[in-house]
């Protein structure tokens, strides 16, 4: 193999990628505007202009950026499309350092820098007087703006002053300076918050100023007024002084910011007031003239806005009320009429146009009206409350001025007899019945109080017996009261003598009966205080509802039959006297019941384990026939776990071995509760848990080696550059040979061994230096699996005779599409080599595995006792000790032995149930061994056994068989593969598996025109595994084809059963394998048998009816009956049938 050119290739392109790199070159910039060492005035803005380029970028794709002093003035900014740009710097004392920055898009810039020299000046001194921060302003109304300034260098009149808000800037505002500096200006400004400067600025540019931040509020409200007294219309006598009260108030500014002032519109100017806080004010005018005047209030804001208020008040002479009847502390009978008179005057009013009204303090108004021409005015009323009056007469003239006059009376009332009480009540025909009542006068005096009864006996007391009264007579008393003024008052009472009740006692028994009990009830001790006759009566109840009770005697009921527990029976007797007197005495009995009972109690399971379900069962009865209801306590070691209907426990959830269970049945009829407990049951130790046990014969390897993945072979990869020879030999050294591949997971195994070695590649045991083309490993064993590189134009191997040996591609190779991969090579090269692969076989140990651990229902901790034997003896590694332990070291197996392990649980106080596994080993044998290659049985020189074979092979007469115990590695292939070669062509025999299924197969080479071959496919399966013994009769002339396994006979179906094989087994050439040689031809395979092993392995040509007997395997070696074998026999491990 030769790799140069792709190598150079690759250096090339890498050249032609480095020579059209591209290099950027930086913007360039420029200050056009000054250089260095120029002067500017300190604090005047002055205009810095630059220059930028860029040979690789448009201007637009440019940044700039100015710098005064160090620190970024002016917002970054594109250039023009000239590349020109400018800054205006207001320059201080501090220095003149300006820079100019340009960068482009890929961040290369340039900078150019001037030093400029700074002259310091003096700004002017500028103070805003007005308007000040805490002024009020309106935006409808001018503010006057006020200040002064000065400048060291300027006159004030070479000043330039100007009035701007941050908001809004210049005001544009004419403003006046005086010489003295004075500056006076005005301007409008909308609503909100406006920070206002003043500036001025000299000759030098050099500007000073001040500011003050004011709130401008919206357009100025008028304010507001009100007169609260006198009310309008109101009068006042002349001469008197009128107090006069408002309220005032400003939306914009607080009360007293505002000027108030009075004024008459005839007496003119009254005078001002000064609002308090809260807005009140007053003013108090003395001696108006005698007028009806128009009072009117102004109040103005400080900015000229009004408000008024008016009222009109009238200054005159009142008139004059004198009342002359009723006398003063007159007494008159109460609802009798009361006249009263008055005389009326008025300076300026004629008495009829005065008005007048008369008022009780008790009862309020009650008349109105006006005198006559003469002034007499008069008033009467019977509608007065009693009691003492004060009347008042008021007169009103035409300008409101008033008159009064009051007088003082009183109305008498009658007494009043409140109540009339007769004790005692009720009365009987032998009391003493007494009269009493309560009497008061309105008007405050003691009445005298008078009694009389019925028959004319005066006095509040009557004497009754029952000469004189019997029961429901009646009997009135009048009462009189009279006051100190003669006013008389009548009333009446009415008793009624009263019937007593006669009365008895009431007893029962039994006193507590059951459901089946009689009731007896008795009448005792009647008697009537009136000594009236009387009659007896008794009447029964069960639960409110009447039931018919038996007379034992006048005195005596009874009431017997089946009750229910909880009736509430009543006997009720009733006694009555001749005049419907009803006395009423009686007796309950409440049934009582009879409680559930219980017996029987038991337990289950006994003993008890944790897990178990504990269940109680009793009889429970009941003698009243109720309904029981049930219920379980349940207590662990004296705990209640579990209360409710159910009578079983679940141990799993409430109790653990060692722990005491008692069970509590209560059992309620829904009146008595009856509870009954058990004896306690201790919960026993429960036993593990048989566990389930498996042995495992894992192979193990050298430290430093690695299992292949069927676990049979041990892998190392060694670095080092050697070539074949002395990697074989090193291999050797190590106790293997170098590596064999069977699969891609060995493959795998090997690359992922051989990463970060050196060199490009490792080698394999695989190389064909005996025959060219012909690979075999080390061992001498052909492939059954490759990984050669198959890349178009390096298909491997391709060395020839030059390049014998293998090697594999490693995670070094500079292809990444090779690594893996195989490639022959010279055997004493080093050119790739990084290294080398070996391999050892593994050895195997035997380990007793608990595959499904012991449970224990208590939870306790489980440990294993594992006892092996072999051969069914103990197995000692000692002369003396019976060896407990989970493994077998190898050096303890021996072949053809049955080991089984017993691995018995125990949880600490208990051993449970033991688990046994068992292995037998294989014994080393010589079996019959098939690659799937070249490996094949030749018949052809068969020596006679037995008379069954003639000189040209099997005869054709009679029928035939075909069997032999397998062994299949694999689901799917041939297992056996019979064939031979006559003069018509090549036929086979072929017994093989097809996903397991046993099939069996004719086949004619070439087909004859009438298609004579089969394909059957029989109903049996055949393990993979495991030996199974196949037999396949020919039953020629005679009956069909016939397949058994294991001595079984299978059914078949498929294109074609045929009645015989034909043509005998073998007439030239025969072969078991199958290796064909063509004459004529290359060497051609056919359906080889690959993955089995054969033995017992025998051909015959007998009648069916003669049998020949079971075909027995030989342990020792393979037996093929009848026939010599020429093949290659290999040692294997020979594996049992079942």
């Amino acid at each position: 193999m030769r790799f140069g050119l792709v190598f150079s290739m690759l250096g090339a392109v890498a050249c032609q990628e480095a020579s059209i790199k591209r290099v950027n070159t930086a913007p360039e910039a420029f200050i056009t505007s000054h250089d260095d060492g120029d002067t500017v005035m300190e604090g005047s803005g002055v205009s810095v202009r630059g220059q930028v380029s860029d040979t690789d970028n448009a201007l637009t794709d440019l940044t700039a950026a100015w710098f005064y002093n160090g620190e970024p003035v002016c917002p970054d900014s594109a250039p023009d499309e000239t590349g020109s740009l400018a800054c205006t710097i207001d320059f201080s004392t501090a220095g003149g350092d300006v820079a100019l920055e340009v960068r482009d898009p890929d961040g290369a810039f340039g900078t150019a820098r001037v030093d400029l020299a700074v002259q310091a000046t003096d700004a002017p001194v500028v103070a805003l007087t007005a308007p000040t921060a805490d002024g009020i302003h309106y935006s409808d109304h001018p503010i006057a703006l006020a200040g002064t300034v000065r400048d060291t260098e300027d006159a004030p009149g070479n000043l330039t002053v100007r009035f701007e808000t941050a908001e809004l800037g210049d005001l544009g505002l004419f403003v006046s300076v005086t010489a003295d500096g004075d500056v006076a200006a005005s301007a409008s400004l909308e609503a909100g918050e406006h920070t206002l400067r003043m500036v001025a600025v000299d000759t030098d540019s050099k500007e000073g100023s001040d500011h003050a931040t004011i709130t401008v509020g919206p357009a100025n409200a008028a304010p507001t007024c009100t007169i609260d007294a006198p009310a309008n219309g109101d009068s006042t006598p002349e001469g008197e002084a009128v107090q006069f009260e408002a309220t005032v108030g400003d939306a914009n500014v607080p009360p007293n910011w505002l000027t108030v002032n009075w004024e008459s519109d005839i007496d003119g100017p009254l005078g001002d007031s000064s609002p308090a806080a809260d807005g009140s004010v007053s003013l108090t005018a003395a001696a108006l003239s005698a007028a009806t005047h128009r009072i009117t209030l102004t109040a103005t804001d400080e900015v000229g806005a009004v408000c008024t208020d008016s009222i009109d008040h009238t200054v005159a002479t009142p008139p004059t009320a004198t009342i002359t009847l009723p006398a003063a502390d007159a007494v008159f009978p109460h609802g009798d009429p009361v006249t009263f008179a008055a005389t009326i005057a008025d300076d300026e009013d004629p008495p009829t146009d005065v008005s007048l009204s008369w008022s009780s303090d008790v009862d309020g108004p009650f008349a109105s009206g006006s005198a006559d021409a003469e002034g007499s005015a008069t008033a009467s009323t019977a509608d007065l409350s009693p009691g003492v009056h004060t009347v008042t007469l008021t007169a009103t003239d035409t300008h409101g001025l008033v008159a009064t006059d009051t007088v003082r009376f009183r109305l008498n009332l009658s007494p009043v007899i409140e109540a009339i009480a007769i004790s005692p009540e009720p009365a009987h025909n032998d009391d003493t019945v007494v009269c009493s009542a309560t009497v008061s006068d309105p008007d405050g005096g003691a009445p005298v109080i008078g009694y009389e009864w019925t028959g004319g006996v005066t006095g509040p007391a009557l004497a009754l017996d029952s000469s004189t009264a019997s029961p429901l007579d009646t009997f009135v008393c009048t009462v009189t009261a009279t006051d100190d003024d003669g006013a008389v008052s009548v009333d009446a009472a009415t008793v009624t003598i009263a019937n007593r009740t006669p009365s008895l006692t009431v007893t029962g028994s039994p006193t507590a009966p059951t459901p089946r009990d009689t009731l007896t009830c008795t009448a005792s001790d009647i008697a009537d205080p009136d000594g009236d006759p009387t009659t007896i009566e008794f009447e029964w109840t069960v639960d409110g509802v009447p039931v018919e009770g038996t007379a034992v005697s006048d005195v005596v009921s009874t009431l017997s039959g089946a009750f229910s527990t909880d009736d509430a029976v009543l006997c009720t007797v009733s006694i009555r006297d001749d005049k419907g007197g009803e006395g009423v005495a009686s007796h309950e009995w409440g049934i009582a019941n009879i409680p559930p009972d219980i017996t029987g109690i038991a337990l289950s399971p006994d003993p008890l384990f944790t897990n178990d379900t504990l269940t109680i069962a009793a009889t429970i009865s009941d003698a009243d026939g109720h309904t029981v209801s049930t219920r379980y306590a349940f207590e662990v070691d004296g705990s209640v776990v579990q209360e409710g209907p159910s009578p079983s426990l679940d141990g799993t959830i409430h109790f653990d071995k060692g722990q005491t269970v008692r069970v509590t049945i209560t059992a309620s009829d829904s009146w008595d509760d009856t509870a009954v407990s058990s004896e306690p049951i201790a919960v026993q130790n429960s036993l593990p848990s048989a566990p389930e046990v498996r042995i495992e014969t894992p192979s193990a390897c050298p430290d430093d080696w690695d299992a292949s993945a069927d676990g049979s072979r041990c892998y190392r990869v060694f670095a080092g550059a050697v070539d074949w020879p002395t990697a074989r030999d090193e291999c050797a050294i190590e106790g293997g040979t170098l590596a064999t591949v069977h699969s891609a997971d060995d493959n795998d195994q090997l690359f992922a061994l051989a990463s970060g070695l050196s060199g490009t590649a490792i080698w394999l045991g695989l190389n064909d230096r005996s025959v060219e083309g012909d690979w075999v490993w080390t061992s001498g064993e052909g492939t059954d699996y490759t990984a050669w590189l198959g890349e178009a134009g390096r298909e491997q191997p391709d060395g020839g005779t030059a390049e014998n040996c293998a090697e594999m591609f490693h995670d070094g190779s500079s292809e990444p599409t090779w690594r893996g991969l195989w490639a022959d090579m010279e055997c004493d090269s080093i050119a790739h080599v990084g290294g080398y692969a070996c391999e050892q076989e593994a050895s195997a140990s035997m380990q007793c595995v608990i595959a499904v651990p012991s449970t224990d229902d208590d939870g306790d901790p489980i440990a294993y006792l594992v006892d092996w034997d072999v051969d069914g003896a103990p197995f000692t590694d000692t002369e003396t000790s019976v060896h407990t332990g989970d493994s077998v070291a190898v050096e303890s197996i021996g072949p053809g032995e049955t080991w089984t392990c017993t691995v018995t649980p125990n949880d600490g106080e208990d051993s449970g149930a033991s688990s046994a596994a068992s292995h037998t080993t294989t014994p080393t044998c010589s079996s019959l061994t098939f690659d799937g290659a070249t490996s094949y049985v030749d018949f052809e020189k068969a020596t006679a056994v037995g008379g069954l074979v003639g000189s040209d092979g099997i005869t054709d007469a009679g029928s035939g068989s075909l069997e032999a115990w397998v062994y299949p590695l694999s689901s799917t292939g041939t297992l056996l593969n019979h064939s031979r070669l006559d003069l018509s062509g090549e036929h086979y025999l072929r017994v093989h598996l097809i996903d397991g299924a046993l099939a069996v197969s004719w086949i004619d080479d070439p087909a004859p025109v009438s298609a004579d071959g089969f394909f059957l496919l029989s109903g049996g399966s055949v393990p993979v595994g495991e030996w199974t013994h196949i037999r396949v009769e020919d039953g020629s002339g005679s009956g069909n084809t016939v397949v058994l396994i294991n001595g079984v006979e299978v059914a078949l179906s498929g294109v074609e059963n045929p009645s015989g094989w034909g043509g005998g087994i073998g007439h030239a050439y025969t072969y078991l394998g199958v290796f064909v040689p063509l004459t004529g031809s290359e060497d051609h395979f056919e359906g080889h048998m690959a993955d089995v092993y054969i033995d017992g392995l025998h051909y015959v040509h007998l009648p069916l009816d003669e049998g020949f007997g079971d075909v027995l395997r030989n342990t020792e070696d393979p037996e093929i009956t009848a026939f010599g074998v020429s093949t290659t026999w290999e040692e294997t491990a020979c594996v049992e049938p079942d």
